[in-house]
């Protein structure tokens, strides 16, 4: 059996809860308007869509870290972490216009997720220079 940090396979569970999130963000987006909990129709919209894509970005970030053993993190895997963020948020709202009843995608939501994937990155950045 190979060493852990020479098989990407058995790393992977660094980045578990980023997919678990992620599921869980795409299972509450994807319901119909009707069964959306009470609770969160309450919340201004826009906050809570950046307080979720920060919390996303954010446990990407530290996926990376553990998965790659690693103290540092280089601005090119910033960028992919808000991609991914950015692309996996239009898809999300894409499927809410086009795939579930009574809700509609809204460029202002893309926006707040944008927005709070961006901050995630660049507080943790600032905050990983200020520990080394």
């Amino acid at each position: 059996m190979e060493p852990e940090t020479r098989n990407p396979v058995s790393r992977i569970k660094y980045l578990a809860p980023a997919l678990i999130w992620g599921i869980f963000v795409a299972y509450m987006s994807l319901l119909p308007a009707q069964e959306v909990p009470h609770l969160l129709a309450d919340l201004n919209d826009k906050i809570l869509h950046g307080l979720i894509y920060f919390t996303l970005a954010a446990l990407i970030f530290f996926g990376l870290l553990r998965y790659n053993f690693q103290t540092a993190i280089y601005n090119w895997q910033l960028w992919i972490i808000v991609a991914l963020c950015v692309f996996y948020g239009g898809i999300i709202e894409l499927a809410q216009h086009y795939l579930v009843p009574n809700r509609k995608g809204d460029e202002w939501d893309f926006l707040a997720n944008t927005i709070g994937a961006i901050a995630s990155v660049l507080l943790l950045k600032r905050i990983k220079q200020k520990k080394a």
